[in-house]
């Protein structure tokens, strides 16, 4: 969709952009499509349920490693213009197939100075966390955790059998 619309009323009814809807509201588009959603005051969480797929609507093709599957904004209004302070990202992370879709979580932060959020901790699809704060944190269940490079480790952590720390994870 390409014009710009707007609804004062309350509908209670089903709402389809691109295709006929299969919930409240469906906005699908081939090609970039952004949805603007703004609440005030408080109340229930609403549940975003985001798909995507290479190809058209019609005719959907498979996903690829790294290829983001949602990504969520957050922006602050600095006075003359709205700007980024985070985002973060659902993205696929390997090589998926029927009945396996491996995925990862990154967050991004904005520094003090900056409207440029950095990549600042990642969920793995192994559940391993892994924290970008310039000093090589890795958190990890099965090879430890370790916190610095491997020649410059500074704190390790093992179960009871102390094991070598991999130069990264």
């Amino acid at each position: 969709i390409d014009n710009a619309f707007s609804v004062d009323q309350t509908i209670n009814a089903q709402l389809g952009i691109g295709r006929a809807p299969t919930s409240i509201m469906d906005i699908i588009k081939n090609g970039n499509c952004i949805v603007n959603i703004g609440a005030r005051g408080t109340g229930n969480l609403p549940q975003i349920l985001s798909t995507f797929g290479r190809g058209t609507i019609a005719t959907p093709t498979i996903v690829a490693d790294e290829d983001v599957l949602l990504r969520i904004d957050g922006r602050g209004y600095d006075g003359a213009s709205f700007q980024m302070a985070a985002y973060m990202t659902f993205a696929v992370n390997g090589t998926p197939g029927a009945g396996d879709m491996p995925g990862k979580i990154n967050f991004y932060t904005s520094p003090d100075g900056s409207a440029t959020p950095l990549l600042r901790v990642m969920i793995q699809e192994t559940g391993n966390l892994w924290l970008n704060d310039g000093v090589n944190i890795g958190l990890n269940s099965t090879i430890g955790t370790k916190i610095g490079t491997a020649t410059s480790q500074k704190i390790g952590l093992w179960n009871t059998t102390p094991i070598a720390q991999p130069a990264h994870i």
